[in-house]
């Protein structure tokens, strides 16, 4: 139950950080854009949803972000239990074997890396917000991430770029 607690409450300040947008900020204050944040889940990613999810629900915001954004193409084989993307030239195993415990973690890894290679260049990062299916995404540059980690106390709480050490 508290862990539950403690990630309802991240969901709490990053909607009304979001929400603020919406506000008018003094003139002598610049408010950051927090974007908005996109519901994931890392589950449905791995369960043969990587391409849905990136063209259906994160492709719309990246547009903003990223002129011609790169294709994804999957390649899914329930007969031997494997699924892969490819994008950008990179492939990515997602499941490997029947009794995968870590197709989560490797979707969750796969798609904020397709995003963000996407993204170099710009001020921009894509990040993720908790994990498995409480997992979000959010455009931020490094002025709203700083305001954001300055409101959040647990770090464990922040928004951050998944890699494959986690």
């Amino acid at each position: 139950m508290k862990y539950v607690m403690q990630h309802f409450a991240v969901w709490i300040v990053l909607a009304v950080m979001i929400g603020c947008g919406k506000n008018t900020p003094p003139e002598n204050e610049t408010q950051p854009n927090y974007g908005n944040l996109i519901m994931l889940d890392a589950e449905d990613l791995a369960e043969d949803g990587m391409r849905k999810a990136y063209t259906e629900i994160v492709l719309p915001e990246l547009k903003k972000y990223v002129a011609q954004p790169a294709e994804m193409v999957e390649e899914y084989q329930p007969q031997a239990a494997t699924y892969k993307v490819t994008s950008q030239g990179k492939t990515y195993a997602i499941i490997t074997s029947a009794t995968d415990e870590h197709s989560w973690e490797r979707a969750t890894v796969a798609l904020f890396d397709i995003v963000n290679r996407q993204l170099e260049g710009t001020q921009y990062k894509f990040y993720a917000v908790n994990g498995g299916n409480d997992l979000g995404g959010t455009f931020l540059t490094k002025q709203e991430y700083d305001k954001v980690i300055g409101s959040i106390k647990n770090k464990r709480d922040w928004p951050y770029i998944p890699s494959e050490a986690e």
